[in-house]
């Protein structure tokens, strides 16, 4: 048994690579385009939720003939993206229960890791300039900063050990993310100029009202928004409560439909009243996990 296992770790030595987990957002890119320059062999991995914005999955071509980097696209096999999830679920993703991260994100990226044993890292795009409570977490952090994969419930030792994570840009500023851009003549993703703080589901379910609200303001967004409330309507109905409280997207009584009551009143008084629920720093990275 010991010698297979020294087998397999000299031809992982000589085999290793890195799977660069791509979302398509600023931090991301410039992950990839340091991961270019160091000449690390690396194979971009981007995980499809299926609700994104059509623009979106424009940039991520544009990326693939900037760059010359192909990027592969996995998406669970069980389930036809976001919707179809909550669907047969029958509940509604939220902060206490993040179940669109583990079976849309995590659980593709697993079935992929699976297929490439050759896979020795994985590479996200954190950054502690993001907020106080990565700066905590990734704190002395840096570039040659690595730890198990399998320090994550969700990746057992038996499958993942000879993997580790790495955090390439977690002590880079927002000026050093723009500066690998602009170095290498790369575009930002075009949702960042219709405001998007951040790229992904268009909306994050999981994100406060503004993001909801910023994504309302385009038409595909507030068709995937009044998606959302159908599909939550429907669940309340084949499923009521018995709390007394509606499932839902947020705590309290809050529901989808009166979020886009919300919306429409202000949208007729051009009232930019602050939100009821905060525009929290939400990431599908493997960070939260």
């Amino acid at each position: 048994m010991w010698l297979e296992n020294l087998l397999l770790l000299i031809w992982m030595l000589r085999m290793s690579k890195a799977m660069l987990n791509y979302s398509g957002g600023k931090d991301s890119t410039a992950m990839l385009l340091m991961a270019i320059e160091k000449d690390i062999d690396f194979v971009a991995c981007y995980q499809d939720t299926g609700f994104e914005h059509s623009s979106h999955y424009l940039y991520l071509n544009y990326i693939e003939k900037a760059t010359g980097i192909k990027i592969k696209r996995v998406k669970n096999s069980q389930y036809d993206g976001l919707i179809d999830l909550i669907t047969k679920k029958q509940m509604m993703p939220n902060g206490m229960a993040r179940f669109c991260t583990s079976n849309l994100k995590l659980q593709p990226t697993k079935e992929f890791l699976l297929k490439n044993r050759d896979i020795t890292e994985s590479w996200i795009g954190v950054r502690t300039a993001e907020s106080t409570a990565r700066a905590k977490r990734y704190e002395g952090m840096d570039y040659d900063s690595v730890y198990p994969l399998s320090d994550l419930p969700e990746f057992s030792k038996r499958d993942f050990s000879h993997i580790n994570i790495r955090t390439p840009i977690v002590q880079w500023s927002d000026s050093d993310v723009w500066d690998i851009h602009k170095k290498h003549n790369i575009k930002r993703n075009p949702l960042y100029e219709i405001g998007a703080k951040r790229v992904g589901c268009y909306p994050c379910v999981l994100s406060g009202e503004d993001s909801w609200y910023t994504a309302w303001q385009t038409e595909e967004g507030k068709r995937n928004i009044k998606q959302l409330a159908v599909v939550e309507a429907q669940i309340n109905k084949d499923k009521p409560s018995k709390s007394g409280l509606p499932h839902s997207f947020f705590y309290g009584d809050k529901t989808v439909a009166k979020l886009i009551e919300q919306f429409e009143l202000r949208d007729r008084q051009g009232d930019m009243f602050s939100s009821a629920l905060p525009d929290t720093e939400v990431s599908c990275s493997w960070c939260h996990a």
